[in-house]
């Protein structure tokens, strides 16, 4: 797929998730699967930053089986106009948008309550995400921790009740080849070829 720049209009993609709360132990299955690393087969998967994004969320999603849930009520988050209105002012000037795709996240809010933009920017990955977070807290987000997550380095940044979850791979992994696939929903794992981020509104 072609890149954009940011500043131009990017055709997005919808997909949606499941919504439920995971139970204790796939938690922990999957938190051994980020605690053991990348292998060479694991290179082009999907980011563990997602299984770090769905813990986070098991804090803020509302009760499952609440009455207004049971009668299928659901209630309005931002519009999908504002959703990516605040992605893209976090994306870097000078990096491609290699995919933004709308998706559910929360459970009981309107869809799309997420956004995830797929893009490249140059540089180590110091570099990359010194870039991404120095954005962020011009606008006012807040970096509330990091940590390696497989072949990737983790970001979890808050605003309100917005969050961002932002990955970005290694620089050993890290290969932002012109035809990029990452976001293509004909792919089960991303390629590394972009960095990515998760834009919630929590509520």
């Amino acid at each position: 797929m072609a890149g954009h720049r940011a500043g131009q209009p990017t055709r997005a993609v919808t997909a949606r998730r499941p919504v439920g709360r995971p139970g204790h132990l796939a938690i922990e299955q999957e938190l051994q699967r980020v605690r053991s690393g990348p292998t060479h087969s694991e290179e082009g998967r999907r980011p563990v930053v997602a299984l770090i994004l769905s813990l986070i969320l098991l804090a803020s999603a509302p009760t499952v089986g609440s009455a207004a849930e049971s009668k299928g009520v659901q209630r309005n988050g931002p519009s999908r106009t504002v959703l990516h209105a605040i992605a893209r002012t976090l994306i870097p000037p000078a990096a491609p948008v290699v995919a933004e795709r709308d998706a559910a996240c929360v459970e009981g809010l309107t869809f799309p309550s997420c956004v995830d933009v797929y893009f490249q920017d140059k540089g180590t990955l110091k570099k990359r995400a010194a870039l991404f977070i120095s954005r962020a807290r011009g606008r006012g987000w807040r970096l509330q921790r990091s940590r390696a997550a497989g072949g990737e380095r983790a970001y979890v940044l808050t605003r309100g009740s917005y969050r961002v979850v932002a990955g970005f791979w290694l620089d050993k992994y890290y290969r932002p080849t012109r035809h990029c696939k990452a976001g293509s929903l004909t792919r089960s794992t991303p390629a590394t070829c972009a960095d990515h981020f998760e834009l919630v509104a929590t509520r």
